[in-house]
């Protein structure tokens, strides 16, 4: 979150609904603490408004909610959704003929939800290069760690047979997380939409 907010996303936390802003979708909407930490150091509202976190009537509540935190491109907490407004977006981007980029951050455990795959369907159909997808490969879910409630299998496998160029980095190596988005950003392949795998 820290690589794409100071480093990578082009944002302006002054002019929140920009239209030619880069569009972020935290499809894993329950870590939105450190989303709402990056947005306050932007300038999105007031620092002092993090301590107001899931309290009655904060605009920072338990999942990210667009109508009330401005900042956030689209509510998100049913696990598995995230990706297909993501994808949306996308779609909305080449249509326009806009530059914008569409990052998306998923969780390995929500990858247990066919809307994922079907969201990476209609992204390969529509050769999304716009879309930059982040998959959190933390081994966790809410009831147990994934290879007990279900495999993830070969997760670079699985995405790369959806058309995705894939990277696989060390998710606490700040060097290897803004080297991967440079790799993106300078790639030269057309109509290939890209996966960070964060270990």
């Amino acid at each position: 979150m820290s690589a794409l907010y100071f480093d990578e996303l082009n944002v302006n936390g002054k002019v929140p609904k920009w239209a030619d802003r880069d569009r972020l979708v935290l499809s894993k909407g329950h870590v939105c603490p450190v989303l709402y930490s990056c947005l306050a150091m932007r300038n999105y509202f007031p620092y002092e408004t993090i301590y107001t976190l899931r309290q009655e009537g904060s605009i920072l509540q338990g999942h990210p909610d667009m109508k009330r935190c401005p900042g956030i491109d689209i509510s998100t907490g049913s696990l598995g959704q995230g990706l297909s407004c993501a994808v949306g977006m996308a779609i909305a981007g080449k249509r326009d003929k806009k530059d914008y980029r569409v990052f998306a951050i998923i969780g390995d455990g929500e990858s247990n939800e066919g809307q994922i795959w079907e969201a990476l369907e209609s992204a390969s159909k529509y050769q999304l290069d716009n879309l930059i997808i982040i998959l959190d490969q933390n081994r966790l879910q809410n009831d147990n760690i994934c290879e007990v409630v279900m495999p993830s299998l070969d997760m670079v496998k699985k995405f790369e047979a959806f058309g995705m160029d894939t990277q696989e980095i060390d998710g606490h190596n700040m060097n290897e997380i803004t080297t991967a988005f440079d790799n993106i950003r300078n790639s030269d392949a057309k109509n290939l939409m890209q996966l960070l795998l964060i270990l």
